[in-house]
């Protein structure tokens, strides 16, 4: 049966204008609806489940793409996972909608000063201060800007302003205190280290000093190590250098010589580092032990994972030899408190020990690679601005030499950090 034209054009008609009339609420519920969800994400978001969030995220922005504080949720979050790059990408989009937003200028500032682009921190920093010149945050995150590119007296100025504003501000208070830190180039360490077994050998002791000096290519580090091992004194001279390439890649270099057999006759080493996506960083490099009965080439590396105040590194040794590979690994667990430098931590290790005190040189005729397994604990800690102090811990079961019985053994070592 059809329909005539007439009544069918009055049909279509009246849907069209039930639809009209229906519109704003329906446009108003879908809004609604929205926010609900942006609300969700955010709960889950500092609920710890940033995956769900962003996808939540992102399935409004399907529905309301020019929603800014959607995405600079994502941002967060992707920020709070140290992905940095992805937090790049997202603020990149908020600039393609709106090239002024202060929010999203103030983010980027974070995530260029965390990739260690101080210069363009420092130019975000600016463009988000325009309208607001005495934001707090902002100012605070300037000083922290100019500290990094060494422009104390800058960072100080922007301080007292701060102080101005809010005299009580403990954020203010610990920047001056983190310049006060960065400004000492200079560094003087004193430590004294003390092993002691259940049988067959006298206790060993060892003292080291060292001086570091910060510069502009790097730190560099000259230390002369002291020991008494098997009744025998004897003296180390080594340097280390840790150079810095470019935001995030910095490297190891080491040299180190003895006249005493209880010492590598030399030892020298290399590494480099470099910084990945969501707060992971590697490292490969080597280490080389000279003996006067020979030598051994340790080939090492890392991965570490920084997560929030969360640290844990693990390092494979790898030491070729006639008979074959040997392996041993070591890792560090630290729970970091008000700054770096102040942690506490958990250490082990198993396999084939590389630490030279261990590397037994055998009738000068070969060098035997022990198993160890080892457990210990490590803190570290900051007694006033200049003066820091550590100690670690470290019970140590080594094979011993022929018999392959299990030696067990207690390692302590202590010292005083003073800057200046």
């Amino acid at each position: 049966m059809s329909i005539p034209y007439r009544t069918s054009t009055g049909l279509i008609l009246s849907l069209i204008l039930a639809l009209a009339i229906l519109a704003p609420p329906l446009q108003a519920q879908t809004v609604d609806n929205v926010d609900e969800a942006f609300q969700r994400a955010r709960n889950l978001a500092f609920d710890g489940q940033r995956e769900e969030a962003r996808q939540l995220s992102r399935a409004i922005l399907e529905i309301a793409p020019g929603y800014t504080d959607v995405r600079l949720l994502i941002v967060r979050t992707y920020m709070w996972d140290g992905n940095l790059e992805s937090a790049r990408s997202e603020l990149n989009t908020i600039f393609g909608q709106s090239p002024r937003q202060p929010e999203a200028l103030a983010l980027m500032a974070d995530v260029e000063y965390r990739s260690g682009n101080y210069d363009e921190a420092l130019r975000q920093v600016q463009l988000a201060s325009e309208n607001n010149l005495t934001d707090i945050p902002l100012l605070i995150k300037r000083a922290e800007i100019y500290r990094e590119l060494g422009d104390y007296r800058r960072a100080h100025i922007v301080l007292d302003q701060v102080e101005q504003i809010e005299p009580s501000n403990r954020d203010a208070a610990r920047v001056r205190a983190t310049i006060v830190t960065s400004s000492q180039k200079y560094s003087l360490t004193l430590a004294y280290g003390h092993d002691r077994f259940d049988a067959i050998f006298d206790p060993w002791n060892s003292i080291y000093l060292q001086l570091g000096r910060k510069t502009p290519v790097g730190t560099v580090l000259g230390r002369v190590n002291y020991a008494n091992r098997f009744g025998t004194d004897g003296y180390q001279a080594e340097i280390d250098f840790y150079p810095t390439f470019r935001p995030g890649t910095y490297g190891y270099l080491n040299f180190g010589y003895s006249d005493s057999f209880i010492f590598p006759e030399y030892r020298f080493g290399a590494e480099i580092h470099q910084a990945l996506p969501k707060a992971f960083e590697i490292s490969a490099g080597f280490r080389h032990l000279e003996f006067q009965s020979g030598g051994v080439t340790i080939y090492t590396g890392s991965l570490s994972k920084y997560y929030k105040n969360w640290y844990l590194s693990v390092r494979p040794f790898i030491t070729p030899r006639d008979e074959g590979v040997s392996n041993s690994y070591q890792f560090i667990f630290r729970r970091y408190f008000s700054d770096p430098d102040n942690y506490l931590g958990l250490r082990g290790g198993f396999g084939f020990s590389p630490d030279e005190r261990r590397l037994v040189a055998g009738g000068g005729e070969e060098i035997n690679l022990l198993r160890t397994h080892s457990i210990g604990i490590e803190g570290n800690t900051r007694f006033r601005h200049n003066l820091l102090g550590f100690a670690t811990v470290t019970l140590w079961n080594q094979q011993r030499p022929i018999t392959n019985e299990y030696l067990g053994s207690i390692s302590i070592t202590a010292g005083l950090v003073w800057r200046f």
